[in-house]
């Protein structure tokens, strides 16, 4: 389902070595060695990553953290969270109202 997808873009650059390839893992925890959500998993040096993950429901906190390894084999990991996934849908309250509008000579709602 839709509420265990994790879709995710970042920007990281190494001005002196490049970037070689990003990691990206899920943890309960802030620690940025052994994310047990997910495993340290390969991007294939592309700055995106999408997953479908079982224990991302409703109300699940977790850490995201990304892992950066230059040409040079040397790496910097970035721990960002906790994160709460909550997929409870908007809800409107009040009245809505629609008009339709006239704007160089087309009709918009």
């Amino acid at each position: 389902s839709e509420e265990n997808l994790l879709s995710l873009r970042w920007n990281g650059e190494d001005q002196e070595s490049d970037i070689y390839d990003y990691e990206v893992g899920l943890s309960s925890t802030e620690s940025p060695d052994l994310p047990e959500i997910l495993p340290f998993t390969s991007t294939n040096s592309h700055p995106h990553f999408t997953t479908y993950h079982p224990d991302l429901g409703q109300g699940k906190e977790f850490y995201l953290v990304i892992k950066a390894t230059n040409r040079a084999q040397m790496f910097t990991t970035k721990v960002l969270g906790p994160y709460i996934v909550d997929v409870t849908p908007p809800t409107f309250t009040g009245q809505i109202d629609v008009t339709l509008e006239q704007h160089d000579g087309e009709q918009m709602l």
